[in-house]
């Protein structure tokens, strides 16, 4: 899977390009998915859709009902934010704005089924 670090952008001020399973981006987020054909690669316009999408991202685990919170997960990019040691965090590419100061707490919050359904149409 690919965490929510796979993201590029060469200033603020271009849009983000968020690449889902495929081997094709910039910085090389990863190997061909088996699930490439049920992903899709798209432009992140704001720093506001930036946070919402890496939010889902990053929530995934915590929305699948296998953890209590999306840190919990082994494998997510936000425990490796939270509580990697130097190397680990050093594999994050850097976000081109930085995480709000209540990261965790906005990735463990409500998710309406409304903000997915938007989400998802996006």
């Amino acid at each position: 899977m690919v965490d929510s670090s796979c993201f590029c952008s060469s200033s603020v001020a271009t849009p983000h390009r968020i690449n889902s399973g495929s081997n094709n981006s910039p910085i090389g987020c990863g190997a061909p998915s088996p699930l490439a054909g049920q992903l899709k690669s798209f432009l992140v316009q704001s720093d506001e859709h930036l946070y919402t999408v890496c939010r889902y991202v990053e929530r995934n685990p915590l929305r699948g009902g296998l953890v209590r919170k999306a840190e919990n997960w082994r494998w997510t990019s936000l425990r490796r934010y939270l509580f990697g040691n130097s190397e680990e965090r050093a594999l994050l590419a850097d976000w081109p704005e930085p995480r709000p100061r209540n990261w965790r707490a906005y990735v463990n919050g409500v998710e309406t089924a409304a903000e997915l359904a938007a989400l998802r149409r996006s």
